[in-house]
């Protein structure tokens, strides 16, 4: 009876484990994705408070308002911390707010970040944007191949940390127009 008593413990302490792990393992993705903000002071710094403001806009698909306060930070605050975050944000607000202008605007965002900050992580995401818009805006296989041949070339143009394959082999190329 007591041997029975102990093995009955262990089991439903064993599951009371399991189902603890398994809610710590799947908890986090259950919740709404959010903005990423990866700069996470508390502070009141002008420029923090613009860029706070901004995702909090993007966030509720205030798409415009987003863009113009972030304008402004970069505008106002060359120097700031959040200049980077704010030129990715601009970006991610045509991406978010879709459509066929929004998604041309995207694209040339995104790029301009990659050319202005091409040292950080979030190029390698903003590469990787790129070419989700070019795949989405490929067509069936008999129509226009465009927008596949862009992708191929966005796709294989950069490796890595956005290091460039042709500029590793001396060369320059241009995307296919057409």
């Amino acid at each position: 009876m007591k041997s029975e008593f102990f093995m009955l413990r262990n089991v439903i302490r064993t599951a009371a484990v399991v189902a603890a792990m398994c809610a710590l393992v799947l908890g986090p993705g259950c919740a709404k994705k959010k903005y990423e903000n990866p700069i996470t002071k508390d502070t009141q710094q002008p420029d923090k408070v613009l860029f706070d403001r901004a995702v909090d806009d993007i966030e509720h698909a205030r798409f415009e308002q987003a863009r113009l306060t972030l304008q402004t930070l970069m505008n106002t605050y060359d120097t700031s911390e959040y200049l980077a975050k704010s030129k990715l944000a601009v970006a991610d607000s045509w991406y978010r707010e879709g459509g066929s202008h929004s998604m041309a605007q995207a694209e040339a965002e995104y790029k301009d970040f990659i050319l202005f900050y091409p040292q950080l992580e979030e190029a390698a995401e903003a590469q990787e944007k790129v070419c989700k818009m070019q795949y989405q805006q490929m067509d069936k296989a008999d129509r226009d191949p465009l927008h596949a041949r862009r992708r191929k070339f966005w796709r294989t143009r950069n490796t890595g940390w956005g290091r460039s394959i042709t500029a590793a082999r001396g060369a320059s190329r241009r995307p296919p127009t057409g």
